[in-house]
């Protein structure tokens, strides 16, 4: 369960570790700032926020956007059929001359100024269909022209609504589950696109930046006052309390700890799906 410690909350935590219930030698800009910064290192450290993004893959492309919110990548994959390729990272920008498209499927990735590259380019675009019939905002069943070619489980995009699909038959999608990937759930047209999602993306998000008081960070509710120890711990750190940093230093890293626990069995126990 997400939880709903505010900024505020989180602060005022803070405060109690450092023995100061109002600013005085610790400003709430700072330890503002620190509980942000404890928070992504939380993030990185635990793998807590994971989740999927996916695209269709475009013939003879081989840059794609990465999601907005990234933090770090876990894993690209590209998907033909029923077969999932993965793709291994390289360590850094290699430029390759040979910009013919291949038939086959990409094996390598690396990513350069905030950019996904996929090599070699695929030659083939990911399959696409048309709508048979409107589809109403609930629908669970797509009715299409054909599924042909299309993999018997995976994802697909309508206009800007992405859909993951657990079966088929000849014309229809079935088992579907609507508005994924934070996109939202709408009517689509008789005749509108339908396109397989190729290219999957496995990342880790960013706790969501605490820009206001009321602002919620999104990790699972035990770990909310993760980051006020982090902001203790470099706050004691500054004020060289050596002894008081290094106690919220060792409890901070008691929580990720437990957080690197709880994501492995979050993917253990397939508790939820990621969308």
């Amino acid at each position: 369960m997400p939880g709903t410690m505010t900024r505020s909350d989180i602060r005022t935590f803070t405060r109690m570790l450092l023995a100061e219930s109002s600013a005085s030698r610790w400003s709430d800009t700072d330890l503002n700032n620190l509980i942000n910064y404890g928070a992504e290192d939380f993030a990185l450290k635990t793998q807590i926020l994971q989740d999927i993004d996916t695209q269709a893959i475009v013939a003879s492309q081989e840059q794609y956007d990465l999601p907005t919110d990234y933090l770090t990548i876990l894993k690209i994959e590209v998907r033909r059929g029923s077969t999932v390729y993965i793709l291994e990272p390289l360590d850094r920008y290699e430029f390759f001359e040979s910009t013919t498209p291949i038939t086959g499927v990409p094996d390598r990735y690396w990513i350069f100024q905030e950019d996904l590259f996929i090599h070699p380019r695929y030659g083939t675009a990911d399959q696409t269909t048309t709508l048979n019939g409107a589809l109403t905002s609930t629908a669970t069943t797509i009715t299409v022209a054909s599924t042909a070619s299309f993999s018997s489980i995976g994802r697909i995009i309508v206009n800007s609504e992405a859909m993951n699909y657990t079966g088929t038959t000849s014309t229809t999608f079935t088992g579907v589950t609507r508005a994924l990937e934070g996109t939202i759930a709408a009517a689509h047209s008789d005749g509108d696109t339908v396109r397989q999602r190729g290219l999957w993306i496995y990342f880790v998000k960013k706790p969501a930046l605490l820009t206001s008081d009321t602002g919620t960070l999104g990790f699972p509710s035990q770990f909310d006052r993760a980051p006020a120890f982090y902001a203790a711990w470099i706050s004691r750190m500054k004020s060289r309390d050596w002894d008081l940093a290094e106690q919220n230093r060792q409890v901070y890293e008691s929580h990720v700890q437990e957080g690197k626990l709880y994501i492995k069995k979050f993917w253990r126990d397939k508790v939820v799906v990621p969308k």
